[in-house]
């Protein structure tokens, strides 16, 4: 029993939901960790300033058949900005807060970058 335990308690620990990723139905590319994703879902209500200036309503991360994202929108148009790892997360969080949440860093994607620019 006392050989048992430390495997439970870590299969416990990982079932947990800022421990693991959501299943990306159909997507087998890169997307953010669980604190990322939390992260993420967390900005939803919030507003975000595209490189034009343009003020953008969050309505939410996804991950979908073609990727993860992060829905926004304004005044009638919806756009999605893809979110293709835990740097992609921090980056967009920082521009989103202020700030990177503790413990989500990394490369930012090419794709991300490029939307972002």
């Amino acid at each position: 029993m006392i050989r048992i335990l430390p495997v439970l308690i870590l299969a416990l620990l990982f079932s947990l939901p800022g421990c693991r990723r959501e299943k990306p139905p159909g997507w087998d590319g890169d997307y953010p960790g669980g604190p990322a994703q939390m992260a993420l879902k967390g900005l939803s209500g919030k507003t975000w300033k595209d490189p034009a200036g343009v003020e953008w309503k969050i309505d939410g991360f996804v991950v979908e058949g073609d990727g993860p994202f992060v829905h926004l929108s304004r005044a009638g148009s919806r756009s999605r900005l893809p979110m293709n790892g835990d740097g992609d997360a921090a980056d967009f969080c920082l521009r989103v807060t202020g700030s990177a949440p503790a413990g989500v860093s990394g490369e930012k994607s090419e794709t991300y970058e490029d939307s972002v620019k």
